[in-house]
């Protein structure tokens, strides 16, 4: 799982998301590990939450390395998601892409013990379906799943459309492309040139705008992911100060 023997695949040309599959079902087997490990994960996405977070906890110390080298994977992503086939891209992004990233992405296991702790103490409650909130004199009037639910404190667990521009950012974009300086990807963000992370308009790169973060999804994949922030700035930084 390497850019270099991606771009080997590839020949100029695309790499097919089941040849993906297949390389990283060859770097588990070299490392001695179960490919079905990974994909018993994305068959359990909707298994209860307290039991997921509790069974996640406890492979944090087990044997199996299998979801450890997914999530090391994640800085090789950017580099293959450009030389896969436009339709795989959209297929991973409608119907993969929450899965992929709640497993690549996980929260520290410090967070996780907390949380179940909390919910084995019942301090915590997690709920889907949630279809109204409403201030109440002592806290938070919950409507989920045709249920109402009285608490203390009501946290929103759940994250925007991969697709969306941020509220804050929103008047930057606008600007940027109504100026030339930038143009808009199919899938939400801005296009950006993988090789140097410039913004792209009238098909050629900018040479003073560089993007990181959610405002170049679609272009790439993964993008709020540390590792991937500190692998695409180094590579802005480098680009900046080459003379």
């Amino acid at each position: 799982m390497t850019p270099d023997h991606f771009r080997a695949l590839s020949d100029g040309g695309e790499v097919p998301f089941s040849e993906v599959v297949g390389v990283l079902r060859d770097e588990l087997t070299s490392a001695g590990q179960d490919f079905a490990e990974v994909e018993t994960e994305f068959a359990l996405l909707r298994e209860d939450p307290v039991r997921r977070l509790r069974r996640q906890l406890d492979l944090v110390h087990g044997s199996g390395l299998g979801l450890r080298i997914l999530q090391q994977t994640l800085p090789v992503a950017v580099d293959v998601w450009p030389l896969m086939p436009y339709r795989d891209r959209n297929e991973l992004l409608r119907r993969h892409y929450r899965a992929v990233h709640s497993l690549c992405c996980p929260m520290p296991p410090a967070t996780g013990a907390r949380l179940l702790a909390m919910s084995e103490a019942g301090r915590l409650h997690v709920v889907g379906g949630l279809d109204d909130v409403r201030r109440t004199g002592e806290g938070f009037s919950a409507t989920a799943d045709g249920r109402t639910i009285h608490a203390g404190t009501v946290i929103n667990a759940g994250s925007v459309a991969p697709h969306r521009v941020p509220p804050a950012a929103a008047p930057l974009v606008r600007s940027l492309i109504a100026s030339s300086a930038a143009s808009a990807h199919p899938h939400g963000g801005l296009r950006v040139r993988r090789e140097t992370n410039r913004l792209v308009a009238d098909g050629g790169s900018q040479e003073c705008f560089y993007a990181l973060g959610d405002l170049t999804f679609g272009s790439l994949f993964i993008t709020a992911a540390i590792p991937v922030i500190v692998k695409l700035a180094r590579e802005i930084a480098r680009e900046v100060l080459t003379p």
